[in-house]
Formats: C-alpha cells, sequence, structure tokens
C-alpha cells in the first residue's frame, strides 16, 4: 500500500481495501504523482462440497473414518467431542461432524452400519453313488472362501466321499464356518423276479414281471416253456406277463425265465436265469 496514492476499485469503492460480497474478476487502479496503474485479479471462495463431508457407509469396527475432503486450515469436530478430520469408528449409528473454515460452517451427519456376522450352513450331509457327484454351496457375498481341500470358491462339484468344511470370511475379517459329511451309498440295482403269480383274473396277482428302484437299460425278458420254446417276450420293463401264450392261458406249471438289463451304476450287462411258477 502507497501512502500518498488513491486507489479505486471497479464498483467505485475507494481506498486500498474493499469489502468482497461475492467471487468474481475485481480491478482496482492505482494513481500516485508519477504513474498510474491498473491491476485486476479473479477471486474465488471456497463453498462447502455439494455432497457434504461424509456420507452413509458400511465400516468395520475400528476403522478410521475420515471427513473428505481434507481442508488443512479447517477445524473438525465429531458428535462425541474427538477433534480432526479423522474418527475411529467402535459402534455403527449417527455420527455427525462440524467443520469449520474461515468462510463457513457446516454440519453434516451419517449413517455407519457394520456388517451382519458371517453365518454359513452347508445343508444337511448326504450320499453319492460311486461315480456320482452332488452340487455344494456356500453363501455368496463374502470376502472370501476356504475349503479343507484348498478350494477357494463359494460353489463346487464334489464326486468323492468324505467330510468337507468351508470357511467364509467378511470384509471386516470375521469368519464362520460349516461343514457337510458325503457318504459313499450303494446305488446297485435292487431287481427282484418273484417266483409266482395267479392269473385267473381276480384282479390280485394277475401279471407278473421285475420289481426294480432304478432306471433299466437294454432290457428284455423271455419266457420259456418245459421244451424251451419262447411263449412270452417283451423289452419293455413296465409290460409284465399274463399267463398267457397266442394259444390262451398257459397250463399250471413252472416256466423258465431269462432277464437281462443294464443299470447306470453296475458294469456290463446283467443277466438272469431262473423259474416262476403259474397256479390257479
Amino acid at each position: 500500500m502507497l501512502p500518498q496514492a488513491q486507489y479505486l476499485w471497479q464498483d467505485g469503492t475507494p481506498g486500498p481495501e474493499i469489502i468482497v460480497n461475492g467471487a468474481g474478476l475485481y480491478s482496482v487502479q492505482v494513481t500516485t504523482d508519477c504513474y498510474i496503474l491498473a491491476d485486476s485479479a479473479y477471486l474465488s471462495i471456497p463453498t462447502p462440497p455439494p455432497g457434504g463431508y461424509i456420507s452413509d457407509t458400511t465400516l468395520c469396527e475400528g476403522d478410521a473414518w475420515t471427513a473428505y475432503p481434507v481442508i488443512s486450515q479447517a477445524q473438525y469436530l465429531w458428535q462425541d467431542g474427538t477433534p480432526g478430520a479423522t474418527i475411529i469408528v467402535d459402534s455403527g449409528g449417527l455420527y455427525s461432524v462440524q467443520v469449520i473454515t474461515d468462510c463457513y460452517t457446516v454440519n453434516d451427519t451419517a449413517y455407519v452400519s457394520f456388517p451382519p456376522l458371517p453365518h454359513i450352513d452347508l445343508g444337511p450331509d448326504t450320499a453319492i453313488c460311486p461315480d456320482g457327484t452332488v452340487f455344494v454351496s456356500a453363501p455368496q457375498g463374502y470376502a472370501s472362501f476356504a475349503w479343507n481341500d484348498g478350494i477357494t470358491f463359494a460353489d463346487r462339484i464334489v464326486s468323492e466321499p468324505g467330510t468337507y468344511v468351508c470357511t467364509v470370511m467378511d470384509i471386516c475379517g470375521l469368519s464362520a464356518t460349516d461343514s457337510l459329511y458325503v457318504a459313499q451309498k450303494d446305488c446297485r440295482c435292487f431287481l427282484y423276479m418273484p417266483n409266482a403269480f395267479t392269473p385267473d383274473a381276480d384282479g390280485m396277482n394277475d401279471e407278473i414281471g421285475p420289481v426294480y428302484d432304478c432306471e433299466l437299460r437294454q432290457y428284455h425278458l423271455a419266457i420259456f416253456d418245459r421244451w424251451g420254446e419262447v411263449i412270452f417276450t417283451s423289452d419293455d420293463p413296465l409290460e409284465p406277463w399274463d399267463g398267457s401264450t397266442s394259444g390262451g392261458p398257459v397250463q399250471i406249471g413252472s416256466y423258465a425265465y431269462r432277464l437281462s438289463y443294464r443299470s447306470m451304476h453296475e458294469p456290463g450287462v446283467v443277466d438272469l436265469l431262473g423259474h416262476v411258477s403259474v397256479l390257479r
């Protein structure tokens, strides 16, 4: 400031100082006995960030939470009296911070939530056939998955019997563990051929055929008379023999049969020989 100079601002204000009432371009003319100078500058005024300093978030216990942006000359004061831009979060709930600068004072609030405690349920123990598989799934949404056999994915296909243990860990480092036992079951086909029936049209035990608990493939049943002649044949396991042949009802007696099939969990063709008795 020159003591003998005259100052004149763009709005007509005299003197070396002006009261600022907003951002914009400011200019001043300085007049002395020797010269006249003119100068200008753009003045910006800091304003609070449009989104505030803190917003609702999910944190972990013990996390450091910083009001942003951090202004070096500002003063920060949290709801519990903690000074500074950063606070250590020890519980969920409503947090507030007051930010004081040379240009403004702002109060901001936000809600802090903690993730729910981890939980995992792999379901009930199960069993598989020797060449079978089962789909096993851990709940999604965790930071990491660790199975006892080294798998690190939530979902997996299990093809071997045993105990499978999975530990899930969330973003806060908290974990939960569950286990699943996979047993091996006997999946061989159970098939039973009755040895007698009474085809007398009374609605009870009038037909004969295999009883089974599996899917039969390449099925074939043949019934023979006492001279070895085929009197009945079928490739459909749902088609029983009703005790007749092309000539009508067969006589009371014993008839040989040959039954062959394949099943899903047994190698090769199963070939059964036996006798059925026709009673009346």
